[in-house]
């Protein structure tokens, strides 16, 4: 429904430091969250990337 709740805190370090446009996170069907975006962010060579997150005290990571 496009509604944020839970509380949760912007934090102004991105996820994904490299030229990469807007992304999404969601969870796959057998569970893993998961980190969508476009890289590089200059068409017409955007790709999509896919990149596994995990969290740890209540913070996003991307998995190495």
């Amino acid at each position: 429904n496009g509604n944020l709740t839970d509380k949760w805190i912007h934090i102004e370090k991105p996820l994904f430091e490299k030229d990469g446009g807007h992304g999404m996170v969601f969870k796959t069907f057998d569970g893993k969250l998961m980190f969508t975006y476009h890289s590089p962010n200059k068409t017409p060579f955007e790709r999509p990337q896919l990149r596994e997150l995990y969290e740890e005290n209540d913070m996003l990571y991307v998995k190495a």
